[in-house]
């Protein structure tokens, strides 16, 4: 389609550098890192700024709870596609999932004439930079000019989408980041954002069959807590509290 042609070219065209840096992000669908999301007041943000327990809108009435924001602690660079309307422009990667001609679907199929809600895009071009993505508890985002996107790429979205229950709204993870978000933001920066780039999930559903993934959701989550637990319980903070309430203890005891 238009935005993918346009895509190819760019890349095609750029340093070498930057070429390697965005094949280095092929699996890191998410939106360029100078977009705009609207928080709970109505008022645009930069994604950028967005932390784990951050409240955002995900429709024109609706809001939600931001999980954890991705790629926030690093720099990262993937190809993006510009796609401008006359009111907005969204730049994502051409695997996110987005709302266009009133369905969710990838980026890469946004061409001249297609539809973002009410908007009309006028203009797909391509370019490489710095992404983020902020994930929600509902999956979804509003983003700049009120253009809908999920937070999701191709591979995920419609298995994250169509959940009723688990893994979302009812998991570990949600939990722990409902209760505990600057930890939660903290665990994720300093050590899932590694793992995550090290061993993506997209080639573990790859390769299972497809009874088997919600097991695997079921224990993947399990393993986050159980990191999640330990992470906290080593930070200075914890460390701190657990030295403190065994003093006072002893203090009493002594007593």
């Amino acid at each position: 389609m238009v935005g993918a042609a346009a895509a190819s070219g760019d890349v095609a065209a750029a340093s070498d550098d930057a070429a390697a840096a965005a094949e280095a992000a092929d699996d890191a669908p998410c939106f360029a890192r100078d977009s705009f999301a609207i928080d709970a007041n109505g008022q645009s943000v930069a994604t950028a700024s967005l932390r784990s327990g951050d409240v955002v809108m995900d429709g024109p009435d609706s809001y939600t709870r931001i999980i954890v924001n991705q790629h926030a602690a690093v720099s990262v660079k993937s190809s993006l596609l510009h796609i401008s309307t006359d009111d907005a422009t969204l730049s994502v990667t051409p695997d996110h999932v987005i709302k266009v001609d009133s369905k969710f679907a990838a980026a890469r199929i946004v061409g001249v004439g297609s539809k973002l809600g009410e908007q009309e895009v006028v203009r797909v071009t391509s370019a490489i930079g710095e992404i983020i993505n902020p994930l929600t508890a509902s999956g979804k985002i509003l983003t700049q000019g009120g253009i809908l996107a999920t937070t999701y790429p191709e591979w995920i979205a419609e298995f994250m989408l169509s959940s009723a229950l688990f893994p979302l709204p009812l998991s570990l993870s949600n939990a722990l980041s409902y209760l505990f978000p600057e930890t939660t933001q903290a665990f994720y920066d300093d050590v899932v954002e590694s793992l995550v780039t090290a061993h993506h999930p997209m080639h573990l559903k790859a390769t299972l069959p497809a009874p088997l993934i919600p097991a695997a959701f079921v224990l993947g989550d399990l393993a986050l807590a159980v990191g999640f637990v330990a992470f906290s319980l080593a930070s200075p903070i914890a460390i701190v509290t657990v030295a403190a309430v065994a003093a006072s203890k002893a203090s009493k005891a002594s007593k």
